[in-house]
């Protein structure tokens, strides 16, 4: 079995594997060519020698990807590799694939002068033990919350177990609620209130009318600097540029203006940017398009209703586009957001685990500080 890099004309199969391995779960996020070319060969810091492969018959039958990105810690500025697109052939499960190829990052990693390796996976499946076996640490589990918007909210449920939580593991218990009891109690007819068809939703906070801001090219920079301010002090936050930000998303495959939501009131900016997500069930064509909310901007209690707004209207816009669903990553600690997404009938269904890698010691293990959690991240975007 040959184990080599990327080279051009590889697009084909690695999408032909990733779907095919991930396409086992009952439900799972299709991938298609151009998004691949977007997702990796456009991507700014793209690295044709972090695509590693194994191939077996001129057929590719392994991947993992290694991507380059900048991570906040303790005032600096780090350079790490992302793991994504770890995938084996359902025919070649159980040779060490997966392993072989992590390892193979893992020393591009240390020849690069790379401090730090990050991946996301599944709490207890195979794959967090592999990762754990190579040295990675699990140093937080954001919770995954979803809200259905066009699904009985019982059968999406089970779909999103199928694809989040393990066959074999039993369910974790809930964690306590993040949010006072009375405010739970009243959750699921806040949130038929505040997501109803029209504008009826605009006037439920104390009759007050928000005006969201369309995008233009005009503002791209001081969107910029708020997400940047924003996620300054979260561990895990990849600073942005103009050119990053446009890659990411004004340039990805689908995306419209109104994926945007801005919501300026005086001096303060709101910011949630939409992205949506194809998935499909098993030997079936019926897609199901799931949108995640991205770039989430919420940090100042003190303009909790103006948050409200905010979340409100990209779920919206989210059903607006045909989304069946929405689905947000929080890390833990992050209250001020999952009181607010719980207000608006989201439910916690599971969490994934983020995991790091120290190639030197960076002492990331006693850090306190919350994780930044982006789900393009989580599903498979550096």
């Amino acid at each position: 079995m040959l184990k080599r890099n990327y080279k051009a004309g590889d697009e084909e199969g690695l999408v032909k594997l990733f779907n095919l391995a991930f396409s086992e779960y009952g439900l799972y996020l299709r991938r298609s060519k151009e998004e691949w070319v977007w997702r990796y060969k456009r991507y700014p810091n793209f690295l044709p020698e972090g695509v590693f492969i194994a191939e077996d018959n001129h057929k590719i039958v392994g991947s993992v990807i290694a991507t380059k990105r900048d991570f906040n810690f303790k005032d600096k500025k780090l350079t790490c590799f992302m793991i994504d697109d770890v995938a084996t052939h359902p025919q070649y499960r159980g040779q060490g694939i997966a392993r072989t190829l992590e390892e193979k990052a893992i020393s591009l990693a240390s020849k690069s002068g790379i401090p730090l390796l990050s991946a996301y996976t599944e709490p207890g499946s195979t794959s967090e033990g592999i990762f754990k076996s190579l040295g990675f640490k699990v140093l937080s589990q954001p919770q995954i919350l979803v809200k259905p918007i066009n699904l009985p909210k019982l059968v999406l449920k089970y779909l999103f177990d199928l694809v989040f939580l393990s066959f074999q593991q039993k369910r974790k218990k809930e964690s306590p609620p993040l949010v006072p009891s009375k405010e739970k109690r009243l959750a699921p007819l806040r949130g038929f209130f505040l997501t109803g068809q029209g504008n009826l939703g605009r006037f439920i906070e104390k009759g007050k009318r928000y005006h969201f801001q369309p995008y233009s090219p005009k503002i791209l920079a001081d969107i910029v600097r708020r997400i940047n301010e924003a996620g300054e002090n979260l561990l895990g936050f990849a600073p942005r540029d103009l050119e990053y930000f446009s890659w990411r998303r004004l340039e990805k495959p689908g995306f419209l203006p109104s994926d945007l939501v801005l919501l300026e009131d005086g001096n303060h900016l709101d910011v949630l940017i939409l992205s949506f997500h194809n998935f499909l069930f098993t030997k079936s064509k019926k897609r199901m398009l799931i949108a995640s909310l991205d770039e989430l901007i919420i940090d100042d209690e003190s303009f909790r209703e103006q948050s409200l707004a905010l979340l409100q209207e990209g779920i919206r816009r989210a059903k607006r586009r045909g989304a069946v669903a929405i689905l947000s990553y929080v890390d833990p600690q992050d209250f001020l957001k999952i009181s607010l997404l719980r207000s608006l009938g989201f439910w916690k269904i599971g969490s994934i685990s983020a995991l790091f890698r120290e190639v030197k010691d960076l002492g990331l293990d006693k850090a306190k500080s919350r994780w930044y959690i982006a789900s393009e991240s989580i599903l498979g975007e550096p």
